[in-house]
């Protein structure tokens, strides 16, 4: 148990560094703790099911790329950002948002289809 607690999933957050942890592992502590009261208070499993999935997505989107791979960004990401986070922004120089051509600063939007054109030219110059 002792092994669980220091190496286990939920050890990550709270236990990645004290500065780091102190106020946001808080702030999650507190939240878990809240969450039976907000069970009891739901008047059904469903409910408190909907109740929980607001407050962990809240500011989070979910974007499909190829093979229908599922990324989770944050609310107001845009296609640079799909790219540095995917590792493909030195290789795509043209993409797709649900089948239209998109700059690279085009925000994207829950549920999005991002397609990647790849091209041995270099990418746009930051900017």
């Amino acid at each position: 148990m002792h092994v669980e607690a220091e190496f286990g999933v939920a050890a990550h957050w709270r236990y990645k560094s004290q500065q780091e942890s102190s106020s946001e592992g808080e702030r999650q502590l507190q939240w878990l703790r809240s969450l039976p009261g907000q069970h009891r208070e739901s008047t059904s499993h469903a409910e408190f099911v909907r109740k929980l999935r607001r407050q962990v997505f809240e500011d989070r989107m979910v974007v499909f790329g190829a093979a229908g791979r599922r990324l989770r960004l944050p609310d107001g990401s845009t296609v640079r950002d799909y790219l540095h986070r995917t590792g493909s922004l030195c290789k795509a120089t043209t993409v797709r948002v649900n089948r239209q051509p998109v700059s690279h600063d085009h925000i994207l939007q829950d549920g999005d289809n991002v397609e990647l054109l790849e091209s041995t030219e270099p990418p746009d110059p930051p900017g």
